[in-house]
């Protein structure tokens, strides 16, 4: 194939704040509520079985999440690190896709 990783698609939760602590306490209560609904669908035992991870269905899901590196938080300079790592982790991307919000 030309492009053997065309099909291949992995995301990370960025969310660049003045510190790690700030950004996790500002998405504290989204992803409790966003856990509480993949734990409905499942999606919290498929990341025990595929990667290993316990994600509890609470208001520390976000610590798990961000310890086990789906979601990169902090200042600017702690993110970008963050986004090399997962680059150099995967073994480089074709593509960078950035979804902004608030």
């Amino acid at each position: 194939r030309a492009d053997p990783r065309a099909g291949v698609a992995a995301s990370r939760i960025v969310y660049v704040a003045d510190s790690k602590k700030q950004a996790m306490d500002e998405m504290r209560d989204a992803v409790t509520y966003e856990v509480s609904v993949q734990a409905k669908r499942g999606f919290l035992a498929v990341l025990k079985r595929l990667y290993g991870i316990d994600v509890p269905n609470g208001p520390t899901a976000i610590d798990a999440l961000a310890e086990a590196g789906f979601y990169l938080l902090g200042p600017p300079d702690a993110v970008a690190d963050g986004i090399m790592r997962f680059h150099a982790t995967v073994g480089g991307f074709g593509q960078f896709l950035a979804v902004t919000g608030k």
